[in-house]
């Protein structure tokens, strides 16, 4: 059947020499906002994993996908998080029946749903083959639902990425991201690639409003 598919991973989680407690915190800090997300949007199919989220749902909801989305990306960079991703829409051979894992206190309750197929490997190779930044890579497909339905979810980027900052407070995700920069921690230094070329995107997105 056609689903739209997402897929996230956590940058912050590949960066070598992390120590074990470091480590616990940026999973803690990715996962805390999965519950919201779980309960603002119980349609979605969400499975979720110490470091990446695979969620999905039929194509009739991509508004509320793109949505929740934008929500995530948003509250993981306020807790310094990275994450890179990708949003699909193609063939899934299955949807399991919902199941729960222990990950967090707080996910214990979360109904999780695993999803298998071709637009899953499509999801996770996309946003592997990503440049660095906090990008969301959009399909063609998807793409050009995006562009006929929710054009404002839709960047300008090539490859075709989600837009997922809120325009009315681009300066504010900047100041975030340049904090990012003074910040002693070893990975957020490790991390500097992925943090200069999101600011690039935030200059873009401030450019196109001055048009």
């Amino acid at each position: 059947m056609e689903y739209l598919v997402g897929y996230f991973d956590v940058l912050n989680m590949h960066v070598d020499g992390m120590n074990d407690e470091v480590g616990a915190g940026i999973a803690e800090a990715f996962l805390k906002p999965l519950h919201f997300t779980a309960s603002r949007h119980p349609k979605l199919r969400l499975e979720v994993f110490a470091d990446s989220l695979v969620t999905g749902c039929e194509p009739a909801m991509v508004g509320e996908l793109l949505t929740a989305v934008c929500e995530l990306y948003r509250t993981w960079c306020t807790d310094y998080i990275l994450v890179k991703g990708s949003v699909v829409l193609g063939e899934v051979d299955a949807v399991s029946g919902s199941f729960e894992k222990i990950l967090l206190e707080k996910l214990q309750k979360i109904k999780m749903h695993r999803l298998s197929g071709p637009a899953v490997i499509e999801a996770f190779s996309l946003a592997e083959a990503s440049a660095p930044g906090m990008w969301c890579l959009v399909s063609p497909r998807i793409g050009e639902l995006i562009r006929q339905q929710h054009p404002a979810f839709l960047s300008e980027m090539v490859p075709a990425a989600l837009n997922w900052i809120d325009p009315e407070n681009i300066e504010s995700y900047e100041h975030l991201f340049r904090e990012m920069l003074t910040r002693q921690e070893l990975y957020l230094e490790k991390l500097e690639p992925h943090i200069h070329a999101t600011l690039r995107f935030f200059e873009q997105c401030r450019e196109k409003r001055r048009i």
